[in-house]
């Protein structure tokens, strides 16, 4: 059977391909989970549809247009829910206190409000309908990805930074656990040969508490990069609001002491304003180490690369340990 495909049909193809990239540049790799697949394979499956389709059936090209742009709403929602679940997975305690309850409610907040956002969007190009021109759906699609560059971007990755930081602690716990099982396994051989027979297994284990050593301070200082670049604003927070009161009591007894004490010279405040206004000299070197910091990301991977590093090295001692017997 001939398939015809026409110049509508030919025309939508690039536009579903091309909006669907437009959106999926940059998802976190982290969010390409199968339900997220499922919905992406959502709209494969409307291209494969459309070209597939007889001439007689082929559909109105804006229609086409404005259902493409919904499809990869769909996709774009789906990958919120499912970093929304793996954050609420990854909580370890339901009732968290402090900072860390704090930058919780934030980001659900945040992301409940992501998802109202796709709902509205999705509301919005179904009221227009029939009557969407080919720049409606173009301004749509502008603005939404322009909203998930500069609002829900950022906020993706500081939740995925949040998760590679969690699944990596988790991940040095279980490798700790198994070196001390190692361990205690080593000092049974040693009673049951000798100490000097069973050396290079000892020699193996130091090895390995070294490397998970490094690992745990890569991960540490993940950890610390994720407080300063997230939770410190909520810790300035807390003493803000904590001081007000203070504060509050203090404005008046200062005001009495400047009003019987004012003087020709220079207030604190403003040197403090002083300070603001003078010009910031950053040296190219201080520059230069800025840019440099490790990531995140980076951190961890580093952590993780230590982590298989050890886990190579108990492979190792499995196979010396075979040879013993």
């Amino acid at each position: 059977m001939r398939i015809i495909i026409s110049k509508t049909r030919i025309l939508a193809i690039p536009f579903l391909l091309a909006v669907t990239m437009f959106f999926l540049r940059g998802v976190p790799a982290s969010a390409e989970s199968n339900a997220a697949q499922k919905a992406l394979e959502g709209i494969k499956e409307s291209v494969d549809t459309l070209v597939n389709a007889k001439d007689e059936n082929n559909p109105n090209e804006m229609a086409f247009r404005v259902e493409a742009l919904k499809k990869v709403i769909d996709f774009s929602e789906v990958e919120t829910k499912e970093l929304k679940v793996k954050l609420f997975s990854s909580f370890e305690e339901p009732h968290a206190s402090g900072t860390i309850e704090m930058w919780q409610d934030s980001v659900i907040s945040r992301l409940n409000d992501a998802l109202t956002r796709y709902e509205t969007e999705k509301k919005s190009i179904e009221d227009i309908g029939e009557n969407a021109t080919k720049d409606d759906i173009k301004q749509k699609a502008e603005g939404l990805k322009a909203w998930r560059d500069e609002t829900y971007m950022p906020l993706a990755n500081e939740v995925n930074d949040f998760l590679m930081v969690h699944k990596q602690k988790k991940s040095i716990e279980t490798a700790n656990a198994r070196l001390e099982k190692i361990r205690g396994d080593v000092s049974k051989l040693e009673k049951a040969f000798s100490v000097k027979k069973v050396e290079p297994l000892a020699s193996k284990l130091n090895q390995a508490n070294e490397i998970l050593s490094e690992a745990s301070a890569l991960a540490e200082e993940a950890s610390s990069a994720f407080k300063n670049n997230y939770l410190l604003v909520f810790e300035n927070n807390n003493e803000n609001n904590s001081s007000s009161t203070q504060a509050g009591d203090e404005i008046n007894t200062e005001a009495k002491e400047n009003n019987q004490n004012s003087t020709t010279t220079i207030t604190d405040s403003e040197e403090v304003a002083a300070s603001l206004d003078a010009p910031q000299n950053v040296s190219s070197s201080t520059e230069a180490e800025i840019k440099l910091q490790p990531s995140i990301k980076d951190l961890v991977r580093e952590s993780l690369a230590k982590v298989k590093e050890a886990y190579q090295i108990f492979i190792e001692m499995s196979g010396f340990v075979r040879k013993l017997f």
